[in-house]
């Protein structure tokens, strides 16, 4: 951050591992496969599936193909495992979309839905910029935003960091990038964003404690 917080015209926010803590959300769902698989061997393949789902979509980062990201990775998963691209989508949404969301407000990041709260207040414009779909999330976890970001979205069709996903956001919000401020987990996805558009950021850690004091920080930047 080169400026108090209220100099900023624009805060994006990442979702996952920001707005909410992954570890303990990544715990629950691993306990929920579990259960659910140990009396479903036959269907084991789905958490190759979701393994080489995520492992792939980690991959392709800078990679743009044109299309949702997603439906590319479910030919792409499907081929290897040798099932129709619906059935891994019928997986990764059931298991990565759906089950997380009645879990989400458990998890929440406190201190960040506060100074979501505190922007907005302060006329501030509250963006979420993030890989995955966000909407569903956002209701979940009872935040509301001015703008959402995913690179699923048609005008996106990329990974962060791909600087094209930067681009898109500063020309929708229509400000230059020293007035926009990115709030993230991961500097090789999140921070690497921001710099690709001179961005400036803040790059939250994953354990409770020093995330505290890093926001701490950024509360006492109020003007």
């Amino acid at each position: 951050m080169h400026r108090n917080l209220e100099e900023y015209h624009a805060v994006l926010f990442d979702m996952d591992g920001t707005l909410y803590y992954q570890p303990p959300l990544r715990r629950t769902m691993a306990v929920r496969l579990a259960c659910y698989y140990v009396l479903r061997f036959w269907r084991i393949k789905d958490l190759l599936i979701i393994k080489k789902f995520r492992e792939e979509r980690e991959r392709m980062v800078t990679e743009c193909h044109e299309e949702d990201p997603d439906q590319y990775l479910y030919r792409l998963v499907g081929e290897k495992y040798k099932v129709p691209a619906y059935r891994v989508e019928s997986v990764i949404g059931r298991w990565m979309y759906r089950f997380p969301l009645p879990y989400l407000k458990k998890f929440r990041d406190h201190e960040l839905y506060d100074l979501v709260k505190y922007l907005r207040k302060h006329k501030i414009t509250v963006g979420i910029y993030s890989d995955y779909p966000v909407q569903d999330k956002l209701e979940a976890l009872g935040i509301v935003a001015d703008y959402c970001f995913a690179a699923t979205d048609p005008q996106m069709q990329c990974l962060k960091p791909d600087p094209r996903g930067m681009k898109v956001i500063l020309n929708e919000l229509g400000l230059p990038a020293e007035e926009v401020l990115m709030i993230g987990d991961r500097y090789e996805k999140d921070g690497q964003s921001a710099e690709s558009a001179g961005v400036d950021y803040v790059i939250l850690p994953a354990q409770p404690k020093k995330r505290h004091e890093v926001l701490m920080q950024i509360k006492r930047s109020r003007q």
